[in-house]
């Protein structure tokens, strides 16, 4: 990624977040947040609708996310469930205050999908049900290749 996009998205960080000392950065570890830093995934042929998504995405949770929770959190799978509640709520509350967001963020989703069904059939079981999880708070219908009666009757008996 070129200095000019980063100084770009780092400007958008700075106003969807408030904080005027966030930086964006792109590594092959990405994406995550650090303290002060987001930092982006390198991505092959990224448009700067995912980058600009990736930056809608994390500065919602820099912003809206509750990280003291999440930290506090030490068994992996309560820590992706709640990861991605937290991830939903941060969202819709940055849609509030910057509808035009919604569209970046779809391009972050379509990427996320896109990655789930390479890894699909590798994928265990609980990582299957935390996807879908993830899918039902993007109110995003499963694929095709998603649909289990376990993962579904699953689903549906956390709903009762």
């Amino acid at each position: 990624m070129s200095a000019p996009i980063e100084t770009t998205l780092t400007r958008l960080a700075r106003v969807l977040t408030g904080e005027k000392d966030i930086d964006v950065i792109v590594r092959a570890d990405g994406p995550r947040v650090e303290a002060r830093c987001i930092v982006l995934p390198e991505i092959a042929h990224a448009d700067d609708d995912v980058l600009t998504g990736y930056v809608d995405l994390f500065a919602a949770c820099v912003k809206y996310g509750d990280a003291g929770v999440l930290n506090q959190m030490n068994e992996p799978v309560s820590r992706k469930l709640a990861q991605s509640i937290d991830d939903r709520r941060a969202c819709i509350a940055l849609l509030a205050k910057y509808p035009g967001s919604r569209r970046n963020l779809a391009r972050v989703r379509e990427i996320a999908t896109r990655e789930k069904a390479c890894q699909w059939h590798e994928l265990a079981w609980r990582d299957r049900l935390l996807w879908l999880i993830d899918r039902v708070l993007w109110d995003e219908p499963p694929t095709p290749n998603e649909c289990s009666p376990s993962l579904f009757a699953t689903l549906n008996a956390c709903e009762a």
